[in-house]
């Protein structure tokens, strides 16, 4: 094996960092959060797919192909009129036997009985429920009966009550059109959880409807993780959660730095946790500012290897409170009625608020409006007036409220400016407002925490919306209300330069770690040594390299994830992990960028922070084991593959001598994603 140094010097640690989607950060300070959210697991490959079950899709029943009227629900032979099997008639609308009433001449696409509605709305609650990483198809069909003039439909799913998604028409193509929605419902949605709802509705007299099929496609996984997000300071005020992923972010302390390291870490989590650095000594450690205690020993006065816990959060109480039409999707104007008479826009009204100078309006009907609604397809508009609400909720001391609401700029006409307030009792308790948006849509954020000083305690909470001229947009109010303070605790590990060893490393909660490792606290710190010459970088004093890639490999359980992890009952008794991840992730099938040109030496730091054993395979080469958790090894051997128990790293040295993709698999074949094949534990490497 040749250790040589090229002018070529191939990417940094940093940029080969972003390269694999795991965000750097550098010693001599780090600042990381410990937070809850939720990860998104792409399937790939084929989605797993099955049909919701609907009732009475065909609306074949009651049964209206009777001479006789034989079915009480259809006395006269030809149709029903209000709800029937399985949905609910609000209006007019039943079910019509097309095929006996001839002046209609359209035959049923299923069975031989059709569904009708003349204005009304038919709707069927399902026992189905929004489930995150879903991709629904609602697909019905739509006709003209052709004996009157076609009105215009609408079909819509709805959960909750709160609109997903639509699709709606004023014309049809032929007899029979078939309509399509599509909805895929995101990590974080609102209505997860909750009874999806079909919805068909008329703009007049008459449209037939028959044939409802509703499909969902499981594409991917959503499990809720606990892990570390990045911060740039002390005061923790810009965490990002995009940066929360497992794994935390690589921490990369610089050879022969004087500095060492400190890790300031913030938790949100609601039990207490610690770190540690796997293979190095134990941390000086101050929790909120304070020595801690335990200075690294257990009561036999042995030495562990973490530091002392930082508490958990004790965090405020928080409640949505209800906003009346918060979506603006009231009046619906997308099928026009008396409210909206041109299917675009109401003027002076809008269910729940009271309006000066605005109404709800059907961004999408409009073209020239160039914008989008945020929530749902309808927003509220104001020109030069206000749109207010008083809520049931009373101003009470000792609560923050958050009040959040979108607001948008129409892009056909200049934007005028806004406010939005939060009153209570008539009276001013805060208010945000500006004369420009820097984007297409906005969010305002109102705060006020009650003193109990307040003339307006006791008195009904206000929201007020107001544009200084025409036009402003407003779309998905949200107001919150939390109780108490909430306390969150930091604590402080230092480690001196002389403490800390080169090599590669995993960081992780040293706390409950068969629930809050697996959970996705852990990282890669990685240290370079000095001594070597030639390359970018010594592996250790006597090899040099010029390209590293670190490996953090891992595996998760979705049962010990979701529903939410009860941390005092959390085991890993009956561990079965379903989803294979290197850096946070399944192999997508993407090819990665090159890393090196043959002939360069290619430093693979693998990193194992699953709780399983992992055989790691190079197809196509051989490398060098260089050493083990941070220690040389004592001999040098060429293999093609590596066991890795949980915790273990493992330094390799890859030196291709011939441009091409070497592929990087677990031996133990943990290449599924979920359900789905030809994901999992695999990794290339791309050699130009």
């Amino acid at each position: 094996m040749k250790y040589r140094h090229l002018i070529n010097k191939g990417a940094t640690t940093a940029a080969l960092a972003m390269i694999l989607g795991i965000p750097a950060a550098h010693a001599a300070e780090v600042y990381l959060q410990a937070e809850q959210y939720q990860k998104t697991i792409e399937y790939g490959g084929a989605a797993s797919s099955r049909t919701v079950a609907v009732v009475n899709a065909g609306f074949e029943t009651p049964n209206c192909n009777n001479p006789a009227g034989g079915d009480p629900g259809c006395p006269n032979a030809l149709f029903s009129n209000g709800s029937f099997d399985g949905w609910t008639v609000t209006g007019e609308g039943g079910v019509f036997e097309v095929g006996a009433h001839a002046p209609a001449t359209l035959s049923a696409t299923e069975g031989d009985q059709v569904a009708y509605s003349n204005g009304g709305t038919l709707s069927q609650v399902l026992t189905e429920v929004v489930t995150a990483g879903t991709s629904y198809t609602l697909m019905v069909d739509v006709g003209d009966r052709n004996d009157t003039g076609f009105p215009g439909y609408s079909v819509s799913l709805y959960a909750g009550g709160a609109l997903l998604a639509e699709e709606n028409s004023l014309s049809l193509t032929t007899a029979w059109d078939t309509s399509t929605v599509n909805y895929t419902v995101a990590a974080d949605n609102a209505a997860i959880g909750q009874p999806l709802e079909i919805r068909l509705q008329s703009a007049g007299s008459q449209t037939e409807f028959d044939n409802v099929r509703l499909e969902a496609a499981q594409t991917a996984a959503v499990v809720t993780m606990w892990g570390y997000s990045e911060c740039s300071d002390a005061t923790f005020s810009d965490c990002t959660v995009a940066a929360a992923a497992s794994p935390g972010p690589q921490i990369t302390v610089p050879a022969g730095d004087a500095a060492g390291l400190t890790i300031y870490l913030r938790n949100t989590l609601p039990e207490a946790t610690s770190l540690m650095i796997a293979g190095q000594r134990p941390a000086v450690v101050t929790v909120n500012g304070l020595p801690a205690t335990d200075l690294g020993r257990n009561l036999d006065g042995r030495l562990r290897s973490f530091a002392p816990e930082v508490p958990g959060a004790v965090g405020a109480p928080t409640a949505a409170l209800a906003v009346t039409n918060a979506g603006f999707e009231l009046p619906d104007c997308d099928l026009g009625g008396p409210d909206c008479p041109n299917s675009l826009y109401t003027t002076g009204t809008a269910t729940g608020w009271t309006v000066a100078g605005g109404g709800v309006f059907e961004v999408g009907a409009y073209g020239a409006a160039g914008i989008a609604a945020t929530e749902g397809d309808q927003d509220a508009y104001i020109s030069s007036g206000s749109m207010s609400q008083l809520l049931t909720d009373v101003l009470t001391a000792g609560t923050t409220y958050t009040l959040m609401v979108d607001v948008g700029d129409r892009a056909d006409a200049g934007f005028p400016g806004y406010a939005v307030a939060l009153y209570a009792g008539g009276a001013l308790l805060a208010q945000e407002n500006s004369q420009v948006l820097t984007t297409e849509w906005g969010t305002s954020v109102v705060e006020y925490t009650a003193t109990g000083a307040e003339v307006g305690i006791g008195q009904p909470l206000e929201i007020r919306l107001q544009s200084s001229g025409s036009q402003t947009q407003f779309d998905n109010v949200r107001l919150t209300a939390s109780t108490g303070s909430g306390t969150v605790s930091v604590g402080t590990y230092s480690w001196p330069a002389s403490d800390l060893r080169p090599g590669s490393y995993l960081y992780q909660s040293g706390s409950h770690v068969q629930l809050q490792v697996q959970m996705g606290l852990y990282g890669a710190m990685v240290q370079d040594a000095q001594g070597c010459t030639g390359g970018v970088g010594c592996a250790y004093s006597d090899v040099s390299y010029d390209a590293q890639q670190v490996l953090l490999l891992s595996e998760i359980d979705p049962a010990l994830h979701d529903p939410m992890p009860t941390p005092a009952n959390a085991t890993v008794s009956g561990y079965v992990p379903r989803f294979f991840l290197i850096n946070g992730a399944p192999f997508d099938g993407t090819l990665p960028p090159a890393l090196a040109p043959a002939g360069d030496d290619i430093l693979l730091r693998v990193i194992n922070a699953g709780l399983d054993n992992h055989a790691l395979q190079l197809m196509g080469g051989y490398f060098e084991v260089l050493g083990e958790d941070g220690h040389r090894a004592p001999t040098s051997k060429s293999q093609f593959n590596a066991l890795l128990p949980p915790a273990k790293s493992l330094d390799l040295l890859f030196a291709p001598t011939a441009a091409g993709t070497y592929a990087l698999f677990d031996r133990r074949l943990r290449l599924s994603n979920g359900p789905v094949d030809g994901g999992g534990m695999l990794h290339q490497v791309v050699v130009e």
